[in-house]
C-alpha cells in the first residue's frame, strides 16, 4: 500500500496558526472562538472569501496540498485586493466596450440634434358640472292643469331646476415633432433638452348635464290615446339640459430635460419629464323646449298640436377655449430597428394641466314672442373642473442618418 504524505509537524503548526489567525481577523468583536462557531465561520468565509475558494481547489490537488501554508496570513489580504482590482477593471473595460458599442449601434445620437415626428394615440378626460333653471311662465294656460291624472308639468316655471355633475373622455389622434439637443454633459444619464407640441383631433360623443326629457322637434306623440287629454310632459321633443363635447385642434406643447440610460447593454431608454402648455376647446349648447297646455276641452274628432299647446324653444350655444398649464412625464425605447434614415422608438406619456382663467360658461335666453308680459327666461351654467388629465402612447421616427465611415 502506498505511504500517505503527511505535512510536517513544523508545518502543520504554522498552518493551525494562519488559519487561527484568518478566523479571528474576521470576527469584529474579538470574541474567543468555540469548535461549533469556528467550523460555522470556516465554510461561511470560504464560501464568500474568492481567495479561499482558490486554495480550496488548490488544495485538491496532491502536489499543492500544503499551499495555505505556505501563504502567509498577510499576503492573503494583499492577493484579495488584487483579485477584487482585476474584477473590477474587467467590468470597467466590458461597461466601456458595451457604451461603445451602444455609441456605434444608435449613429452617436447623443452627440447630435434629433428632429422627430409620431403619431400619438391618447384618452383626456375631466369632470364638468351643469346647472339650468327657468322664471315662472305666464298665461294662458289651461285652468285643468293635473300633473298626476294627465302628466302636466308640476312647476310654474319654465324649466324645472336641475344640476349634475359628469365625466367627459375623449379620444385624441394627431402628430407629434420634437426637437432635442445634443448632450449637455459626459455624466450618467447623458442630460440634454427636448421640446415637442402635439397637435390632435378630438373624438367624443356629447355629454349632457342638468338633462330632462329629450329635446327636439315639438309635437304629439307616435303614439298616444287621442280620446283623452294630451299631458304637458307627454308631448314629444319637451326637454332641456346642457350638452358639452370636445372639439379639436387641441394643442399641447411641452420643454423639459431627457436622460438617457442604457440597460444590460442593449436597451436604450429615455425618461423624460416636462412642462407642458395646453389649448383645449370644448363646445357648449343650451337647450329647453316647453309645452305650455292652454285648451280646457279637446275636441277629440280632429285634434290639432297648436289649437292645444303653445311650445316655448330656446337654444342657445358657446365655444369655448380653455388654456392650462402642467407637468408630463414620457418613457421613450429605442426598438433597434431602423426605416431608411429614421430610428424607431415606442413611448408613453402622461399629462396632466391645470386650466386658470375663467372656466364657467353662463347662458340664458328669454322668449322672443311671450304671450303675456312675463318674461319667460332660462339660464344655464357650465363650469369646467380645473385639472385635465391625458394619457397617450405613439410610434416616434427620429431622424438619424447613417454616418460615412
Amino acid at each position: 500500500m502506498r505511504d500517505l504524505e503527511l505535512p510536517s509537524p513544523e508545518a502543520g503548526k504554522t498552518g493551525a496558526i494562519a488559519l487561527a489567525s484568518l478566523f479571528a481577523g474576521s470576527l469584529d468583536d474579538g470574541r474567543a472562538l468555540t469548535p461549533y462557531a469556528s467550523h460555522r465561520l470556516r465554510f461561511r468565509s470560504r464560501a464568500r472569501d474568492p481567495v479561499e475558494k482558490l486554495i480550496m481547489k488548490l488544495e485538491r490537488v496532491p502536489a499543492a496540498r500544503n499551499v495555505r501554508c505556505l501563504i502567509p496570513v498577510r499576503c492573503r489580504s494583499a492577493l484579495r485586493v488584487g483579485v477584487v482590482g482585476l474584477a473590477s477593471f474587467l467590468l470597467l473595460a466590458s461597461a466601456v466596450q458595451a457604451e461603445s458599442d451602444m455609441r456605434k449601434r444608435h449613429e452617436g445620437e447623443l452627440e447630435r440634434w434629433v428632429v422627430s415626428g409620431a403619431l400619438e394615440v391618447g384618452v383626456m378626460g375631466f369632470t364638468g358640472k351643469g346647472n339650468v333653471r327657468g322664471t315662472p311662465t305666464g298665461p294662458p294656460r289651461a285652468s285643468n292643469i293635473d300633473p298626476v291624472r294627465i302628466g302636466d308639468e308640476s312647476t310654474p316655471n319654465v324649466v324645472d331646476g336641475k344640476s349634475s355633475r359628469e365625466q367627459i373622455t375623449s379620444a385624441l389622434v394627431g402628430g407629434n415633432f420634437e426637437l432635442m439637443t445634443p448632450a449637455i454633459a459626459d455624466v450618467p444619464s447623458q442630460p440634454r433638452f427636448f421640446m415637442d407640441v402635439f397637435i390632435a383631433a378630438a373624438l367624443a360623443n356629447e355629454v349632457s348635464f342638468a338633462r330632462d326629457g329629450n329635446p327636439g322637434t315639438m309635437g304629439f306623440p307616435d303614439v298616444f290615446d287621442v280620446r283623452q287629454p294630451l299631458g304637458e310632459r307627454l308631448v314629444a321633443g319637451r326637454g332641456n339640459g346642457v350638452f358639452a363635447q370636445p372639439q379639436g385642434p387641441q394643442v399641447h406643447a411641452g420643454i423639459g430635460p431627457a436622460f438617457t440610460f442604457d440597460l444590460l447593454g442593449e436597451h436604450r431608454i429615455r425618461i423624460k419629464p416636462s412642462l407642458v402648455y395646453s389649448r383645449v376647446r370644448l363646445d357648449v349648447t343650451t337647450v329647453a323646449n316647453r309645452a305650455v297646455r292652454t285648451a280646457d276641452q279637446v275636441d277629440f274628432r280632429n285634434r290639432v298640436f297648436e289649437d292645444e299647446f303653445r311650445t316655448i324653444e330656446l337654444r342657445d350655444r358657446q365655444n369655448e377655449v380653455y388654456h392650462g398649464l402642467g407637468p408630463a412625464l414620457e418613457l421613450e425605447y429605442d426598438t433597434g430597428n431602423r426605416f431608411g434614415p429614421f430610428e424607431v422608438t415606442l413611448f408613453l406619456k402622461g399629462h396632466a394641466s391645470r386650466l386658470f382663467g375663467d372656466v364657467t360658461t353662463d347662458l340664458s335666453k328669454a322668449n322672443p314672442n311671450p304671450p303675456s308680459d312675463a318674461e319667460e327666461r332660462v339660464f344655464w351654467k357650465y363650469r369646467q373642473d380645473r385639472w385635465i388629465y391625458r394619457g397617450s402612447t405613439g410610434v416616434r421616427l427620429r431622424y438619424l442618418p447613417k454616418r460615412k465611415r
